[in-house]
């Protein structure tokens, strides 16, 4: 005899054998996913600390290539103007022309152009005999016959979050980016303010 379908006793049986197998073919519990999205969460946490880092340091290596071109702007201007003012023989760093000390001032006061970033232009001049690295002699000449002058340019800038390159950073009780030393702004004792951005050269009369 053909059989048609199954009986009530065996539709029971293949009921309760489909959910015990149902036991071991369930998802993960919410204990689980709470666990697995913790691990994940701080994971992302980490790369984004990492890619955060990156764009860091891609902003301070484009600040500081904008500040380096500009100091070197700066002084090639400087050593042009130089060429049509001429610095006197006076040693002192006070007694420049009038011309040439009000172009370092514009400078001083309105900084590298078109550069969005607050900053402040430093510009250090000092006459032969006050050379602080004592580089005077490869000219081979004397105070008495002419004078060098040993000319430096720096930038200090702040970056973003607040941080300032450069000694121009108001340590100590200074001034930040007022272009003056200040408190303990002159780490190295040198009498200038010192900068990643920073051209230096000599120049005689």
């Amino acid at each position: 005899m053909k059989r048609k379908g199954f009986t009530p006793l065996e539709i029971k049986r293949y009921k309760q054998l489909l959910c015990s197998k149902h036991r071991f073919l369930t998802g993960f519990t919410l204990v689980e996913l709470m666990m697995a999205s913790a691990v994940t969460a701080v994971a992302l946490l980490g790369l984004l600390g990492v890619f955060s880092g990156c764009f860091g340091v891609d902003e301070s290596a484009r600040d500081l290539t904008a500040a380096m071109n500009g100091a070197r702007q700066i002084m090639e201007q400087l050593r042009t103007f130089r060429d049509e003012a001429r610095i006197t023989r006076d040693p002192s760093r006070d007694d420049f022309p009038a011309d040439f000390q009000t172009e370092i001032n514009n400078f001083r006061n309105n900084g590298i152009p078109n550069w969005g970033i607050l900053h402040r232009v430093s510009i250090d001049i000092i006459s032969d005999g006050s050379d602080p690295d004592g580089m005077s002699e490869v000219w081979g000449g004397s105070a008495d016959t002419e004078t060098l002058f040993w000319i430096s340019v720096s930038v200090s800038w702040m970056q973003g979050g607040g941080r300032i390159y450069g000694e121009d950073n108001g340590a100590g009780g200074g001034v930040a980016l007022d272009g003056a030393i200040g408190g303990a702004e002159d780490v190295n004792n040198n009498g200038i303010l010192d900068s990643p951005a920073q051209v230096t050269t000599l120049m005689r009369e």
